[in-house]
């Protein structure tokens, strides 16, 4: 398989959006995926998709994840992001040493992987490694993971460390607007003992350039490829929106008043705009080690890219009328999920224009 090469995940998307979509209600009212739909995303490649191929994985593209995302998001924005994580965070834990990463995938490549990008707790180092203790927030999906990544300062850096399931507990702390079916609840460790081959430096991971493997989805930096692989699950979300929201209108006679036509024209080029720029992302991301530059604006564009989703997903709320606003609305389910999606760090333009700037040596 070459490094571009489908691996089948667009195709068994279509499956786990279909479960997805069935199963979303029962989803948000769990605020965790049900058993079969984490089966469904584990089954058709999602964690596998980054893990190097000595270990049994695809090392594969970002284009087809960021596809594949959009394709489950459009029934369930939950799966979806619960699907990215285990995929991206397969990918982070490919830059652990080599001992590491023979733990972490000794079961084979569909190991699920909750990770905790922002530092948290403590890392007291001790002959060799260090004990880790403290509490990490929002790790999607980390109730049905294998592993957790947690992100702690130390003293030469912030680390990532790998944690297997049994060293940690999970806080049930996830109560949401949007989003709710991820279950992005909070990690605690207690005086964990990680050992020195289970811990990679922050910034390796940032930076993006593996001293274990050349495929490129392991050469590229963190920021190129980040904000449009979190804005897939919204812009799918939101495609289904535009979906229902014409078929709702159209449903009630034939064409559409001014208004609506305005509306829609609006509506669809956003999320045609908010595709485009994506897509860029995604494709300059796959040729690997891509520059600073490039990486900022990759980083912009998504950004950009949740605001038009978002702009989008509002504007087409707002116009549903009372119906659109039942508890048994998709309509209101995706919106809400499109707000929450989109508030996602990497994908605050204030906090990418900035970086973009500065790469033009305008900041």
């Amino acid at each position: 398989m070459t490094d571009h090469e489908a691996t089948g995940l667009l195709e068994a998307a279509d499956a786990v959006a279909k479960l997805a979509g069935e199963r979303a209600a029962e989803a948000e009212a769990a605020r965790r995926l049900p058993e079969d739909v984490v089966a469904a995303i584990l089954d058709a490649g999602f964690a596998r998709h980054f893990v190097p191929r000595r270990h049994g994985g695809h090392e594969a593209a970002f284009t087809e994840l960021r596809r594949a995302l959009a394709t489950v998001g459009e029934s369930c924005a939950s799966a979806s992001w619960c699907a990215l994580i285990v995929a991206t965070s397969g990918r982070m834990a490919a830059y652990l040493p080599a001992e590491g990463q023979a733990e972490v995938w000794r079961e084979g490549p569909d190991a699920a992987i909750s990770a905790a990008l922002v530092p948290s707790g403590t890392a007291e180092e001790t002959p060799g490694g260090w004990r880790l203790s403290g509490e990490w927030h929002f790790l999607s999906g980390v109730d049905f993971s294998d592993w957790a990544l947690l992100c702690a300062p130390a003293p030469d850096g912030p680390r990532f460390f790998a944690v297997p399931r049994g060293d940690y507990r999970i806080r049930n702390t996830w109560f949401t607007l949007g989003m709710r079916g991820t279950g992005s609840n909070t990690v605690v460790a207690d005086g964990v003992l990680v050992p020195r081959h289970r811990a990679v430096a922050q910034g390796a991971v940032f930076r993006g350039h593996s001293e274990h493997s050349a495929a490129p989805c392991h050469q590229t930096p963190l920021a190129a490829v980040a904000g449009a692989l979190f804005a897939a699950p919204a812009l799918g979300s939101a495609t289904a929106m535009l979906r229902a929201w014409t078929a709702q209108l159209t449903a009630k006679g034939p064409g559409l008043t001014p208004p609506a036509e305005l509306e829609l024209a609006r509506s669809s080029a956003e999320l045609d705009a908010a595709l485009l720029l994506t897509e860029r992302a995604t494709a300059i991301a796959d040729l690997g080690r891509v520059a600073p530059a490039t990486a900022a604006r990759n980083a912009r564009d998504a950004s950009l890219a949740a605001q038009l989703v978002r702009a989008a997903a509002a504007r087409l709320f707002e116009s549903g009328g009372s119906q659109v606003q039942r508890d048994d609305s998709d309509l209101q389910r995706h919106w809400r999920d499109v707000q929450s999606a989109t508030s996602h760090a990497a994908l605050r333009f204030e906090r990418t224009s900035g970086p973009y700037a500065q790469s033009l040596g305008a900041g």
